[in-house]
C-alpha cells in the first residue's frame, strides 16, 4: 500500500515533553499549546520526516478513550506518518481516507 513512498526512507520519532511540543507547535502551526503528535517531513534524501510524539499528553489521551497507551501511541505514529505521506484530515473525506488508511496499517478494522 505504501511501499513505493517508503522505500529505502527512513522515519525519525522523537518523545519530547509538553514545553518541547508548545514551542514547536507555536512556532511551526502557530498554535501555542502542547499537542499529542507532529510531523515535519524531511527536505534530505532518503529521509522521510520526524514524527514528534508527547508521551505525556497520550497517556492522558489514551486514559480518555479507554485505550492502552501503547496501542495509542502506535495509533499516533500511523497518524503522524500519514501526514508525512501527504494525507491530511482537513475535510470530511480526508478524515474517512485518514481513519481508514489508519484502521488497514493498525489492522483494526
Amino acid at each position: 500500500m505504501f511501499g513505493r513512498r517508503l522505500k529505502n526512507r527512513t522515519v525519525s520519532v522523537v518523545f519530547a515533553r509538553r514545553t518541547e511540543s508548545k514551542a514547536l507547535n507555536n512556532a511551526y502551526r502557530k498554535k501555542n499549546k502542547p499537542t499529542n503528535v507532529l510531523s515535519f517531513p524531511s527536505q534530505v534524501r532518503g529521509e522521510l520526516g520526524d514524527i514528534i510524539i508527547t508521551p505525556e499528553i497520550a497517556r492522558a489521551e489514551s486514559r480518555e478513550q479507554g485505550i492502552g497507551f501503547s496501542a495509542y501511541t502506535a495509533f499516533l505514529f500511523v497518524h503522524g506518518l500519514l501526514h508525512l505521506l501527504g494525507y491530511t484530515h482537513d475535510s470530511r473525506r480526508g478524515e474517512r481516507i485518514m481513519a481508514h488508511r489508519t484502521a488497514q496499517i493498525l489492522n483494526t478494522k
